[in-house]
């Protein structure tokens, strides 16, 4: 391989080859590279210069936009993604490839939909020159990251030598062939852990929150006065130390704690333990029906920092139907998990917006597109239930998936779940049935992808089973995907043409070992965790 002719034989597995090509040629030690790891580093770099670029560019918009309050508002936004996206770019920088390739997959994967998200929130407002502008860098610095995300997965699909390489396909999924053996020879109905915790974060999910030791407590009301007490939730985050490496448990007492929480980017391994689903709520009512909120914005309890735990709690958004996009949780928390945990809103309630997630006996509410975002997401043994809509509203979406990108590694994958409805709502689908129709999900952006594994499904589930997001958009692209999927909704035979039922084969890459790296980051967890076969 020669000088050039190294890049170019990287760039031809790119989404934009032409924009790959003029960037690494341009950069200095690019022509001289002699192996693709060297090319990949260079382009992540060239990646995290135009991110910076674009962050400035927020900064300055937040000063120009002081008096109009919905700029403001996705101005903030966009510094917040802009912000994260240079802390996973530059974990990206500081990552061996041969050894993290996975965790680069999902990382990049992160930050190609930080970018879009700041470009599609800007494209709603008012287009100044100013606005323009930043959204053409945007839209410029995110084909930068396209092509180093392809990068890294032909690199991940085709080893080192980039002669082999190609570009992403639409819906693989390879499964690591020295794991197949596993999945075949392990019981499904297994109370072993994923693999991404240790020995002490097991007994910490296992044990009664009564015999816990925990780092902080918070009480509506204080009665240990020996004790540092708080009385908000958010006063027990902001004295967590910042870059935690041990687990910094936050033990929150049973009560209804009215608060938006915030767990910025540098409060990592935090972990909240309440007294059950039902008796400790963090409620909120934020949404974009008040002037100024945005989706990303209106999260009762939104989570940025790496490694989050929570158990036995509730998270809830009250702005009624009403309130249109109205968040109860976002998270942006790499390999973070939800064990009991209840999730209740309307429209928009869950936003797992990026990077991996494990979500176990929870128990999920919504009206439309209820679990949606762009992460890599598995829930196992969750309760996924319809709530009633505004009058005259008679379509609810159960996902809305927003995978961007063919090489993005995200997806929302249901495993021994129920999909089922509220008894309002099933009393509401027996009187009018015509005016009751339920849906798994829609195609929100382009490649969305949705799985779902050895389902309940109650009869409120239309037999289409999905439904499209305008006409034909994404119908060719998309993949909404079941495996032995039953009860009276799950009819196969009956489903849109454009979904897909898995074979076996299919199936097993969509676990949570090889969909979300399980075995690396809940080891010996107490976590219940199905090995799918």
């Amino acid at each position: 391989m020669n000088t050039t002719g190294n890049i170019s034989l990287v760039c031809q597995a790119t989404q934009f080859p032409d924009v790959c090509y003029s960037s690494l040629v341009t950069s200095p030690g690019a022509t001289n590279a002699k192996y693709s790891q060297q090319l990949v580093g260079i382009s992540i770099t060239i990646a995290y210069q135009g991110v910076n670029e674009s962050d400035a560019f927020a900064d300055q918009l937040i000063q120009e936009s002081a008096s109009d309050v919905s700029v403001k508002g996705i101005a903030r936004d966009c510094k917040d993604l802009l912000t994260s996206s240079k802390f996973w770019l530059q974990e990206c920088v500081d990552s061996d490839l041969d050894k993290q390739v996975q965790d680069m997959q999902q990382w990049l994967s992160g930050v190609l939909t930080y970018q879009t998200d700041c470009t599609s929130s800007l494209s709603v407002v008012k287009k100044t020159k100013f606005i323009k502008k930043m959204m053409h860098k945007l839209e410029s610095v995110a084909r930068l990251i396209s092509n180093a995300l392809s990068m890294v997965d032909a690199f991940a699909s085709y080893g080192s030598n980039p002669q082999h390489w190609k570009r992403p396909t639409l819906h693989k999924r390879k499964l690591q062939a020295s794991l197949t053996s596993s999945f075949f020879s392990v019981d499904t109905t297994s109370n072993s852990a994923p693999s991404w915790l240790g020995m002490h974060d097991r007994r910490l999910l296992e044990a009664p929150a009564s015999l816990i030791s925990p780092s902080a407590i918070v009480s509506r009301t204080p009665d240990q006065p020996q004790l540092t007490i708080f009385t908000s939730i958010q006063a027990a985050v902001d004295h967590a130390p910042n870059h935690c490496t041990a687990r910094y448990v936050i033990y929150i007492k049973a009560g209804v704690y009215p608060e938006n929480v915030r767990i910025p980017l540098q409060k990592s391994m935090l972990m909240f333990v309440g007294d059950g689903m039902d008796k400790t709520i963090i409620r909120g009512s934020m949404s974009v029906s008040k002037g100024g909120t945005t989706t990303f914005a209106s999260a009762t309890l939104a989570v940025n920092g790496k490694g989050f735990l929570a158990r036995d709690l509730t998270v809830e958004n009250t702005a009624g139907p009403e309130g249109h996009q109205a968040v109860a949780l976002r998270v942006d928390s790499d390999m973070s998990a939800f064990h009991s945990c209840s999730i209740l809103g309307y429209q928009d309630t869950l936003y797992a917006h990026t990077f991996r997630q494990f979500y176990r006996d929870c128990r999920i509410e919504g009206t439309i597109d209820f679990i949606f975002g762009n992460a890599a997401a598995v829930l196992q043994n969750c309760l996924i239930r319809v709530r009633p809509g505004n009058p005259g509203v008679i379509l609810s979406t159960v996902t809305a998936q927003g995978r961007l990108d063919p090489a993005q590694s995200t997806g929302l994958v249901f495993q021994n779940c129920t999909v089922n409805g509220t008894e309002e709502y099933m009393r509401g689908l027996l009187a009018e049935p015509r005016k009751h129709l339920a849906y798994l999900g829609r195609p929100w952006k382009l490649y969305s992808r949705t799985i779902f594994l050895h389902t309940y499904m109650e009869s409120l589930v239309r037999p289409e089973g999905w439904l499209p997001w305008d006409g034909n958009f994404a119908l060719a692209t998309l993949y909404f995907a079941e495996y032995l999927s039953c009860g009276p909704g799950a009819s196969a035979f009956s489903r849109v043409p454009w979904s897909t039922q898995l074979s076996i084969a299919d199936a097993l890459g969509y676990t949570v070992q090889s969909f979300i790296q399980g075995d690396s980051w809940l080891p010996s967890t107490n976590i219940p965790f199905f090995h799918f076969i």
